[in-house]
This record gives structure tokens, sequence and C-alpha cells, in this order.
């Protein structure tokens, strides 16, 4: 609903509560933004005459405010009792608890507005009939109240879509732009990363549940028997909230730790309790938790949410990609603030939409309540919601006290139930500029042995400290505890494992691996594979680990014993052996298989089918050691030896010191391997860890292997040297590039399954470390440079576009590139090449031969394509540039292919 009142003048528009625009063509703001709120008028009148240099007459604030509220003079009212009124607001759908709500008795100036826990508190003589509950982005609630007694009433709002009324703007700029301006100014003081050091305790609490509940699922067998406490849980969501079941609880205490230069972070999880339905292994949680939930910071350009990052409001730039709009001026505890209202210019762009409060003397952040919905490019998220409260310290600085965070996941379909993560976390306690020795920060998640040893009584108490619902806490453990009893949860809980872990666990031993159990290829025929591993139930420093596998064409039988030793699992230091007998694939290097699991499940699977030649039967035997040095340093040492000996229709030989052709020879390796990232986080579980480095951090690592003739049998000496650099670059607006560069040399007279083989990818499936239009063992190589880059545009375009952008694709493009050589001394002996290595035949059958490159004309391919297809498919379009003639073999090269993959991200 619009009105005006004299156009060239004042103008009034309504949106739920009151906003009144004023604007003067005298004046040199030209206009002003604020709001009409219960209890506030005096505030508006004073910040309207401020901003404006104009005198408004206490009649003209009379007229407009009757105008807006209908006020009408009644006549005293006799003197009555005390009323006091106390409650609770929250989400009908989630039960989260609302703050900032505006809570009034209707037809009076007499209010409040709800605290962080979503409770208020009134108490006035001259109470209205009725007390209401108002709050953008829900819909307002009423209530009758009992005058002149003391009563609790709580409120559950409906969510709804909030639409700002249009604003037309004649001339100047948003009032709202130098108080961001003022803000962005001050975030070198406030920013809490430019402090030298700071320090504080925390309680964290995860709390994911099962919302959308329909009558089919409480009727089902599994939870059927449970209807009593179905019903228990409905009635502590209030008469009109709606039923969610507890999934996940967890609880930490921490101690947080910051220092500046050098920018070092630390998290000590002094207690630590979780329980879940289906989860029955906590440690990766607990490692991410501990650090992970706590890193909201919006004074930075971009705030990181899982593998995204989004623009925050005083972002520089935020301009394009926020409209603001000034709501209020309001005192958050004993500060005057500014509200604003921040929304994006484009649904689909990665921003915030919600409320800011900045302080209207430092212009610092007081409070904000943010969030990301269903229509921005993210996958499987319909909300996320971020509450900050900052409280003032010593030194000037505001610094987050209290955090919640929602996460409302996609259901799959209508009758399909919904998953809702709820996050809560209060720090107390801070100690600011009071930087600890740069060594302390060395590991930058230590959990205490004793941390899960606390007894129901100390996590009572630190409840009722921390936080305000601490019975429901208490509630939603009990709940999951009598739920994760019945079978069907048993059998969920056991198969999503297997499909996560690939293995299935017996106790104290673990069976699988299920992307290697079965296979087939024209050496083994089809081929079976059974793998083994003890996990930390069994021990806690020893881990023994090893497979069995069957080929019924070849008829043998291949294995691998692993046994391993932890000597401090804080550092992560431990010993190892092993010993193997089994298949090697030329051209699919193992410690590629090993090492990128999760982005190429689909590339190993398929591998295992049909693709597999130039194969090699090899006896590897191996000794190492590893520690972690300090934050983000790991080295590896490892003492090695292995035989080579080709299989099938695969025909290698090299001339040995004799001039005698050999098929089979062994090596003995020592290797060092370091790596560094100084962002590194480990998730560790049970045995077992995986690097999660940030987005802002390089990974290095440095390979250096050494190989020694005559020790232990061994017939080569030689050199290889190898560094890489991967990381997941930011570009700001533009997306996300991922690459990868490497830089290789081998040094020494050693045959080629030694020197360096360029990783193909042969099968349709795209895989992300490797060329996709290279065969397997098509180059090989002693000196090489490499790069694998891929660019992930997020939508950059297709938001733009009015008919793609719904469907919410997102640009992708790869650049691909070799850079090799390969020593004539170490290529087939012949009249040309008289000190050649290899020999042209075995048996009267010529050598398996492969490419060589010329140092000044690389390897090229280029890829751009489609993701976030149906949110977890790739199709990308390969073009090979260059060594586009047939190989040794024969064989034609493809220049063009089309290849898919799944791809998961947020």
């Amino acid at each position: 609903m619009n009105k005006s009142i004299d156009e060239k003048w004042h103008s009034l528009s309504y949106f739920e509560e009151i906003r009144l625009i004023i604007s003067h063509p005298f004046h040199t703001a030209k206009y002003i933004f604020t709001q009409i709120k219960h209890g506030h008028i005096p505030n508006i009148i004073q910040f309207t005459n401020k901003r404006t240099k104009l005198f408004y007459s206490w009649v003209v604030c009379s007229l407009l405010m009757m105008f807006s509220w209908g006020i009408t003079i009644v006549q005293a009212q006799p003197h009555q009792n005390t009323t006091i009124i106390q409650g609770k607001i929250t989400d009908a759908n989630t039960n989260e608890p609302i703050p900032f709500a505006n809570v009034f008795f209707k037809g009076t100036t007499i209010g409040t507005t709800t605290n962080f826990d979503g409770r208020y508190r009134l108490e006035t003589t001259t109470p209205g009939d009725s007390l209401t509950v108002t709050v953008i982005s829900y819909k307002s609630k009423s209530k009758k109240i009992q005058k002149g007694k003391n009563q609790t009433l709580d409120f559950q709002l409906e969510p709804t879509s909030f639409e700002l009324e249009e604003v037309v703007v004649r001339a100047g700029e948003n009032p709202a732009y130098p108080i961001i301006r003022k803000a962005r100014e001050n975030r070198k003081f406030f920013n809490p990363e430019n402090l030298d050091a700071y320090e504080y305790k925390s309680y964290v609490k995860v709390d994911i549940s099962l919302d959308q509940i329909n009558e089919n699922f409480k009727n089902s067998k599994t939870f059927k028997p449970y209807s009593a406490l179905m019903d228990s849980l409905q009635k502590a969501a209030g008469e009109e909230g709606k039923l969610v079941i507890p999934f996940f609880v967890s609880e930490q205490i921490n101690e947080v730790y910051y220092r500046k230069n050098p920018k070092r972070n630390k998290t000590v999880v002094k207690a630590s309790r979780m329980n879940g339905l289906i989860i029955d292994n906590y440690q990766i949680f607990e490692s991410y938790l501990g650090k992970t939930l706590q890193e909201y910071n919006f004074y930075n350009n971009f705030q990181e949410i899982l593998d995204r990052s989004f623009i925050t409001p005083l972002a520089t730039g935020s301009f394009a990609y926020y409209d603001y709009f000034i709501m209020d001026t309001v005192m958050v505890d004993n500060d005057s603030c500014y509200e604003l209202k921040v929304k994006p210019r484009r649904p689909l762009d990665l921003v915030f939409s919600g409320k800011i409060w900045i302080d209207t003397k430092n212009y610092a952040l007081r409070r904000l309540d943010l969030e990301i919905t269903s229509s921005v490019n993210i996958n499987f998220i319909d909300k996320y919601k971020i509450q900050q409260d900052y409280e003032r310290q010593s030194t000037g600085h505001y610094l987050p006290t209290k955090t919640r965070v929602l996460v409302d996941l996609q259901q799959t379909s209508d009758s399909a139930v919904g998953f809702i993560g709820k996050y809560y976390i209060a720090n107390k306690d801070y100690i600011i500029n009071q930087p600890r020795p740069p060594s302390f920060y060395d590991r930058n998640v230590e959990v205490d042995m004793a941390a899960k040893t606390y007894s129901d009584d100390f996590w009572n108490e630190q409840r009722k400290e921390m936080i305000a619902d601490h019975e429901q806490v208490k509630s939603s453990l009990e709940a999951i505890d009598s739920l994760k009893k019945a079978p069907q949860i048993t059998f969920i809980r056991r198969a999503l494992r297997i499909i996560w872990d690939g293995y299935y666990n017996f106790g104290k031993i673990e069976l699988g691996h299920w992307y290697t159990m079965f296979g087939n290829n024209p050496i083994e025929g089809f081929r079976f594979q059974t793998s083994v591993r003890t996990n930390i139930n069994w021990n806690y420093y020893w881990i023994l680990s090893g497979y069995g596998a069957y080929g019924f064409k070849d008829e043998t039988f291949k294995y691998r014993l692993q046994v391993e030793r932890f000597l401090n699992r804080s550092k992560w230091e431990k010993i190892g052996l092993r010993y193997s007998y089994d298949m090697m694939r030329l051209g699919v290097d193992p410690e590629f298989l090993e090492s990128h699991v999760f982005l190429n499940y689909i590339f190993l699977f398929s591998s295992q089918f049909g693709y597999l030649h130039r194969m090699s039967l090899s006896q590897d035997a191996r000794i190492w050691y590893e520690t972690d040095h300090w934050r983000g340093w790991n080295t590896k040492l490892m003492i090695r030896t292995k035989t080579f000996h080709s299989q099938g229709d695969y025909y290698f030989g090299y001339y040995d010191d004799n001039d005698l052709i050999r098929t089979k020879y062994r090596t003995s390796e020592f290797h060092l391997i370091t790596s560094y990232s100084k962002r590194r986080t480990w998730l560790v579980e049970n045995n077992w860890r995986v690097g999660a480095e940030a987005l802002k951090s390089q990974l290095w690592t440095f390979h250096a292997t050494l190989g020694f003739k005559n020790v232990l049998g061994s017939d080569f000496t030689f050199q290889k040297f190898s560094l890489n650099v991967m990381h997941k670059w930011r570009t700001g607006y533009f997306g996300q590039l991922d690459y990868s560069l490497t830089g290789e040399v081998t040094l020494g007279k050693v045959p080629y399954p030694e020197a360096i083989i360029p990783q193909g990818n042969e099968p349709v499936f795209a895989a992300e470390k490797a060329f996709n239009m290279m065969n397997f063992f098509e180059f090989v190589a002693d000196k090489s440079i490499s790069g694998i880059l891929l660019h992930h545009f997020d939508g950059l375009f297709f938001n733009r576009i009015p008919l793609l952008k719904h469907l919410k694709w997102r640009e992708v493009a790869g650049f691909n590139f070799v850079f090799s050589t390969y020593g004539k001394k170490n290529y087939i002996r012949t009249n040309d090449n008289p000190k050649g290595l290899l020999a042209p035949s075995i048996n009267g059958n010529p050598i398996t031969e492969f490419r060589i490159m010329d140092f000044g004309k690389p390897y090229m391919e280029v890829s751009y394509g489609i993701e976030n297809i149906l949110k977890i498919i790739r199709v990308q379009a390969f073009h090979r540039l260059s060594y586009l003639d047939p190989g040794p073999d024969g064989k034609k090269i493809p220049k063009f292919m089309i290849k898919a993959s799944f791809f998961i991200r947020l």
C-alpha cells in the first residue's frame, strides 16, 4: 500500500512495520530513510531533524503518527494492578528462537524486543487488551492477555516471504551508503583479524534434526513403537510448533586462540560429547566442528561457507550487489545503532539478505541477522541463517559473544522428510592482544585426552551457564538413545557407513572395500578382492590391514600385508611396514588412486574393468616413518624395494651391463615426501585422516627418490625429484580457479617405468587430476612441467540469462598441458642410438612403444562445460589440441570427446 502527502515535499510508504521516507528539495542529501516503530517515535524525530537539518513541529509529527497508526485520544484509565508477561518467540517450522522481534501491546507504545534467545519480558500498569509480535519475514501474531496478572505467553510464528515495496528516488544517493562507507573505513580497527592476538572460551552445540514429519513417517515400522516419544517431542514444540526428531547432537567446550603475526589460530577441545541416530563414529565431526563452525567474520569482503564464498554487506564494492534500507535507530544494550535492511540486487548472486545493526558513534557491527535463501545459486540448502551478537571489550573492540546458525536442507520430494541443522556458539572470557609464542599454535586442533570422560552433571552445569534452552539438549540426547535401538535404524546406520567408508564394521575389524572388490582385465580375467583392517577398538596404537585377491584366468593369488604403529597420535607420528605381491598398472599411479579416492570413485571403479593393459607383476616391500613437524608440515621417510616383470602382451626388455636382454628388474629406493599447507586442517576418523586445505592456502608437496644399485639385488642407480603446488583460489566475484602445477625430473640411466608417465584417462568418465584426452601410458618423459587448471564460474553468466538462471547451472572451463622430453640414453637402442637402454624386441615381438614429446611442442587439451546439472552432474566437452596423429600402436587419437562426472558442491 502506498500513500503520498504533497509529492514534492514528502512521501510515505508502508510495509509491515511503517517506514517513513521524508525528502526536501533544498537539502543536499535530498532524502532520508527511517521507520516508525513502537516505542521509538522520539528517536525518529531526533534522527530526522539531525539528518535533514530541518525542524518538524510536534504538530506535524503528531498528524503523521495519527495517520499511520490511527491513534485515538482516550481518557486516562484508573490505576490498575501491574501486568507482567514473559515468554519465548520461536519459528513454527524449526522451533528455533527468533531474536530481535518486536513485542508490544496493541494500540499502545509500550513494547520491547526479544533477546538473542528469543525471550522477552514486559511489565506495565497500563497494558492493552492483546499482545502482538512482529518481525520481518514472519507473519505477525496477537494473543489476548489477562490484565493485572503474571503470565507466560509463547508465540510460534509462521515464516513468510518478504518483499519490500518499491521506492522511487528522484535525486541524491541512498542515505544508507554513508553509514556503510563509515563502517568500511573502521574495519581496520574492528576486524578481529587485525588484533595482535585474542583468545576465549567457547561452548559449541550442534543439533541436527528431522523435520517436515508427516503421518506416514510417524506410523512407519521404525517410529510407530515410539509414539509416546513423538507426543512428548510435539508437546515440547509448543501449541503451533511442528514436530522435529533429534538426529544428531554434539556439544563441545573449546579454548580458541588467534595470533596475527605470524598468522596462527588454534582450537583446543577441552570437553566433547556426541550422539546420533545414524552416525556412529564422530571423530571426523569433532575435528571439523572444533574450528570451522566458529569462523564467521563479516568484516571481511567474503564469508566462506563450506566451499563457497559469499559477499558480505560491508564488502568493498557491495553496492553493486546489495540494496540497503535504513529501518530505524534502536538501542542495542546501551548503544544507539542504525538498523539496516540488506537485500540482494539479483536473487541468484552469492550474497545475504536480512538486517545488520551498526553503532551510530563508532560504526562498529553490533548485531546481525542474515540469511541465504533457496533463490541463491547454491545446492541442497533452502535456508542458511546466521545471527550474531557482539559485545564491547575493554579495548573498545566488539567481538561476537553469541552466534546462532540454522541450516535447512532441501527436501528430495514433497513427501520426504527434511533435515535441519542448528548450531549455537557462546563465547566468553576474551583476552585481547596477549599473543602466545608462535610454537604454541603449531597444531591447529587439539583434543584433550580427557575430553570424552566428563559426566552428565558436568554437562548440565555447563549448559546452564552457556545456553538458555539447556533442558532441550538433554531431552534430545534422551530421544536419540531411545530411537537408535530400533532395528531399522541400526540397518540404515551400517548401510550408510559402507557407502561412505567402503568397509563393513564387525566391531574391532572392518571388511571391504566395495570399489575394488570386483574387477576384470585381460591378464587376470575376473578378479575378486577382499580387504580387511583393524580399527581403534582393536588397539589404540597398532593398525593391521591387508587384502587378498584372486584372478580366475591366471589362477594366481595376490595379496598385501601392512602393519603400522602410532608413536604419537597428536603429531600423527608412526612407523609402518608393508609387503605386497600384485599386478601393477603402468600409467595409473597407485599414489594417484590412494590420494584422490573421493574425487575419482567412478574412475577407480571403471578402471577395474577392461582398461587394464601394460601390466606387471610386482613384489613390493617398504618400511616408513612419518610425522607432523608443526602446523601444516608433514614428512614421510621411506625405504622401498620392488620388482618389475611385464605380463601378457606387454613386451618390455632392456640391456644390462653385459649387453644381455633382461625382462625384469629390481630397484631399491629411499623416498623423502614432505608437504606443507599453512591452513591445512586434518579431519581425523579412527586411524585415518584426510587433509582439508583451506581455499586460500596452497598445498606444496616435494618428493625425492634416490635409487641405489646393488642394494638388496637392485639393478639401477637413479634420482627422481618432483615439486607440486595445488590451490583452490577464490578469484573474488569471478568464481574459483582450481590448479595443480608440477615440475619433475629423472636423472640416471633407468627403464621408463621408473621415469615420468603422465596420468591419462581412457574411460568416458572425467577425472579432475588426470589428462582426460590422453591414453594410459601414451607418453613417457624424464623432464616434465605440467599443469591442470579448472575454473568454476559459479553461474557468473548463466545467473543473468532469464531462461537459464532458474536451472542454476554453472559454467566451467579448463586447460591442461604438459611440456616434456625424454633422453636418448633411456630410449630404444638403434644404429643412431647405440647407447640406448631399451631392447627393440623380445623373442621376435617388438617392445611396447610409447610417445616422446618435443619440449617445444607441449601436449594441450581444453575443456568447457556445465556443472550442477541436477546438482550432482558435470558434463564437459574436451578438445585435444596437439599430438593428433596416431601413436606407435597405430591407435587413432580422438580430437573431441564429451565426458561426464559426478561433482558435488554447495
